[in-house]
């Protein structure tokens, strides 16, 4: 179990955040004594991790890093670290702390019962608008569609890219501000990974 200080605006008080094995819990109320939201790590549907830049007009001002965790009736948990003008640099060594801990106590053991369901029980999953079938990945509602062979999978700073060189008018956009694209970025990955493994065999 992990404690943290985190301190959203400028004027906004401190707030205490627990990232414990079992569960989150955050002081997102207005008034202190009110008491922690939680969420158990049964109740977690999905996490959304991302880094903003923070700019005023056109000028940068400082880095944004939101946590938001979404709980099994939709409800929305979210946490953010804002560091202005270099004020609180120690923000982006927390928010990486966190993450890690984030994937290690929930964001893993979703991703492996989906990898469960993929491999050991033969299923097609359907994850936000994509569905990840055994011969490879189409987008729901849509003619696209790559098989595994083709995809790049690429990340950048704000999304990922799916592609196939044989369809670049064709690339889906994971954007990492959207629920799902935690969860589908490492579950493509594995499976891509797992299928190079299997060749190299």
């Amino acid at each position: 179990m992990k404690q943290y200080k985190i301190q959203s605006g400028l004027l906004d008080r401190q707030r205490d955040l627990i990232v414990a094995p079992d569960y989150i819990a955050f002081d997102n109320n207005e008034l202190k004594s009110a008491g922690p939201t939680t969420i158990y790590k049964q109740d977690i549907k999905d996490i959304k991790l991302f880094a903003e830049a923070i700019r005023w007009d056109l000028l940068y001002v400082g880095q944004k890093y939101t946590l938001a965790v979404k709980d099994q009736h939709d409800k929305v948990l979210v946490i953010r670290m804002k560091n202005f003008f270099g004020l609180r640099n120690h923000c982006r060594q927390t928010y990486a702390e966190i993450t890690r801990l984030v994937w290690e106590y929930y964001l893993k053991d979703i991703v492996d019962q989906y990898l469960i369901r993929f491999y050991e029980h033969n299923e097609t999953l359907t994850v936000g608008n994509l569905i990840i079938h055994h011969d490879g990945i189409a987008l729901a509602g849509s003619k696209v569609n790559f098989d595994w062979p083709e995809i790049a999978f690429k990340p950048y700073t704000r999304f990922w890219v799916i592609s196939a060189p044989t369809k670049p008018e064709h690339a889906i956009h994971l954007d990492r501000t959207d629920w799902n694209t935690a969860m589908l970025s490492s579950l493509i990955e594995t499976i891509l990974q797992e299928r190079k493994g299997n060749q190299n065999l």
